[in-house]
């Protein structure tokens, strides 16, 4: 048996399959957090069990003709629902496709009878699919009023709208068929067809005419996806928001829209703002969901690749359409601590204070760099004498300028400095300290 309880410990329901139980998983169809149905392996069958707070029911069940050990549900399609399985049989592993199992397909026909004064339209709903179409919402659209049948409809089962219209000449008239329906996991479905009739200018008396209007031609849904970044790059101190856009511009409703969108390595979910959705988008119909991440553990600038995305839909007739996002970098700046920004300079820093601590030891100052500074002994001479001749008299008088000029500071100014003052080479340099030595010191 399978029993259900509440979290007080009290009994829901129970149900007898007869048969020993080996393993239970649950089911969520739509992505709404709640099982729709329980997953239940007994001898060589799979039983779908759907609950409520009373009683329950079998859904559908399915003979793999293997007996079962044990079995795990999974998601082989990729869609975030996990309604494939796998299980253990003696040493085999084996594996089920089990999502496509037991889905409605309705169909709607149409016909009418034309007489003198009025139209007979018949509206034919079937179930041509494998599994219970359930909450089933039909409106027949007139040009003066409407009809609408609701119920469920079981495989191959078939129901008949009627409706007379009046007529007049020389007037087309539309009349459409709109339906919605549900799976037994709760999926939604819609369909519609529309019929012209063209009426004459005459028509003959008592004269019946039945006709059937060709099926229009299906607009499927077109899902456009955008994947919008708020930054391509950030610091490690701010989230990155991507928004998800869905948009139908198709004719048809996109259903059971999927996709799995993982937080890429070094980062965290803050927040994922969407309202529930169970994965239909009605045409013309847009849909946001933003998702705020924020970077974590980046020690360094990072350039974080945020994968392709792969989006899957069905359309009315259900097939599937699949819509896939190119992948996008987003750099990560790190804020890095200071001794790793500054390593690169952490030989000189240790060798050179070290160097100054060795020589100290030793009792050696430092070697400094030799710099040749000009002495001379300068004085006004009481006599004047007999000038001897120079190489440059001009330069003299300027060299003796400088000279003086640094004197009065209290200094002494280099073969550099007079080099740099007078524009000349130190070899010039030398001769006229030469030239000015023997003036002074005949």
């Amino acid at each position: 048996k399978l029993y259900a309880f509440e979290h007080n410990g009290k009994l829901l329901w129970s149900f007898d399959l007869n048969s020993t139980i080996v393993s239970i998983t649950t089911i969520d169809k739509n992505n709404d957090g709640m099982p729709d149905y329980f997953l239940v392996a007994t001898g060589t069958k799979f039983y779908a069990v759907k609950g409520n707070e009373t009683n329950a029911s079998i859904l559908w069940s399915y003979d793999v003709g293997i007996k079962i050990s044990k079995h795990i549900s999974l998601d082989f399609e990729r869609n975030l629902i996990l309604d494939d399985v796998a299980f253990i049989s003696g040493n085999t592993l084996y594996a089920y496709d089990l999502s496509r199992v037991y889905l409605p397909k309705i169909n709607l026909s149409v016909f009418y009878i034309k007489n003198e004064k009025n139209l007979s339209v018949t509206f034919i709903i079937e179930n041509l699919g494998d599994g219970n179409a359930e909450n089933v919402d039909f409106t027949l659209y007139l040009p003066d009023k409407k009809k609408s049948w609701k119920g469920n409809l079981t495989p191959k089962e078939k129901i008949e709208v009627k409706s007379l219209v009046t007529i007049n000449t020389g007037e087309a008239i539309n009349i459409t068929g709109k339906i919605y329906y549900y799976d037994i996991y709760g999926r939604k479905y819609s369909k519609s067809k529309t019929l012209t009739i063209n009426i004459e200018n005459e028509t003959k008396q008592n004269e019946t005419t039945e006709g059937v209007k060709k099926e229009e031609s299906f607009n499927p849904p077109k899902l456009n996806v955008k994947r919008v970044f708020s930054k391509d790059v950030i610091t490690t101190k701010e989230n990155l928001t991507i928004d998800l856009i869905f948009q139908n511009f198709g004719g048809s409703p996109a259903l059971a829209i999927a996709f799995s969108d993982s937080v890429p390595e070094g980062f965290v979910l803050v927040d994922e703002k969407s309202e529930h959705w169970n994965g239909n988008l009605e045409p013309g119909e847009t849909k946001v969901i933003t998702k705020i991440l924020s970077p974590k553990d980046f020690v360094k600038t990072t350039n974080v690749t945020i994968p392709e995305l792969t989006i899957i839909y069905r359309d009315l007739k259900d097939e599937v359409h699949k819509v896939t996002l190119e992948a996008k970098t987003i750099t990560v700046i790190a804020d890095e601590p200071f001794w790793k920004r500054y390593k690169k300079f952490a030989p000189i820093i240790i060798i050179v204070p070290l160097l100054f601590f060795i020589l100290k030891k030793k009792g050696k100052s430092v070697p400094k760099p030799k710099i040749r500074k000009i002495k001379l002994k300068i004085k006004i001479p009481t006599r004047k004498k007999k000038e001897s001749s120079s190489p440059n008299p001009e330069l003299e008088k300027k060299f003796i300028k400088i000279y003086l000029e640094y004197q009065a500071k209290g200094k002494r100014p280099t073969y550099g400095d007079i080099k740099r003052e007078l524009g000349i080479s130190i070899k010039e340099v030398e001769n006229i300290v030469e030239s000015v030595k023997r003036k002074l010191n005949p």
